[in-house]
């Protein structure tokens, strides 16, 4: 089957603020699957939260646009929202039940900056010195052979804390253990094909790792496994999808036992061997 595929010319164009922002608000998933709008134009003691989010764990997520270069007092801004709402963690939970939001933990609010480019003086600080779970995510501006005005994301950063490890692997199959012998199957294949390897459950996934670097991410969803690999690009595949705005990763889902099959296993050697 051939892929038909648009070349978009890169342009400059003198973007509106609010533009950009309605147009990342009408399709979060394309910064990260699971991202989820659930209001725009927040006001809070510090200043007005462009956009308040979920992702797929039901995190809250403040997302701040700029149509400038995102440099320092960028950061400091979205840093001053965090702050803020880290303190009035039951103005949020108001905000989130007035919206009939489930959420989870309100203390791991993240923060997503969105911006056509950034300065180095706000990368450094954002990988050493910035606390919060944060993602720094550039765009650029397309326009297609419709003269129709496209923008295209990518993640520059992600900043997130050590994960925290579950007490049990049971965690993740809350209301799902119906899924345990499926994931207990693929654990056992992979075992076959990799041999031993370290099982590491944080809050967020279940990790597979050799030497503390993770070749395998498991998400238990609601009917099947979302297996994720470090392979974006190096497989073609109808099977392998991938996230829009992350530069590494992509994913298989597993529904049943016969999807574990040799395909998949050797697509799971493939990322055990590249990351050891």
């Amino acid at each position: 089957m051939v892929t038909e595929l648009e070349v978009l010319k890169v342009v400059e164009k003198d973007l509106v603020e609010k533009d950009v922002q309605r147009a990342f608000d009408e399709n979060l998933e394309a910064i990260e699957e699971g991202l989820r709008f659930v209001w725009s134009q927040v006001n809070i003691g510090v200043g007005v939260i462009d956009t308040l989010a979920v992702d797929r764990n039901n995190v809250p997520v403040i997302i701040e646009y700029k149509v400038d270069k995102a440099d320092i007092y960028s950061l400091v801004q979205v840093l001053k929202y965090y702050s803020w709402l880290y303190e009035h963690k039951d103005f949020l939970s108001k905000i989130f039940s007035s919206k009939n939001v489930k959420v989870g933990s309100i203390e791991d609010i993240r923060i997503i900056l969105v911006a056509p480019a950034f300065t180095e003086d706000c990368i450094r600080i954002v990988n050493y010195a910035v606390k919060p779970d944060i993602m720094l995510v550039r765009y650029l501006v397309g326009e297609s052979s419709e003269s129709k005005i496209k923008i295209i994301p990518e993640v520059v950063l992600v900043k997130r804390p050590e994960p925290i490890v579950c007490v049990d692997l049971k965690y993740h199959f809350r209301e799902k253990e119906n899924l345990l012998p499926l994931y207990n199957r693929l654990k056992s294949e992979i075992r076959k094909v990799v041999g031993d390897f370290e099982e590491k459950p944080t809050k967020s996934y279940i990790g597979f790792q050799k030497k503390g670097r993770l070749f395998c991410i498991i998400d238990v969803q609601k009917n099947r496994l979302r297996v994720a690999l470090p392979l974006k690009g190096e497989i073609a595949s109808d099977r392998f999808g991938g996230w829009p705005a992350d530069p590494k990763w992509g994913y298989v889902h597993v529904s049943t036992e016969s999807e574990i099959d040799e395909e998949l296993l050797s697509w799971i050697r493939k990322a055990y061997n590249k990351v050891s």
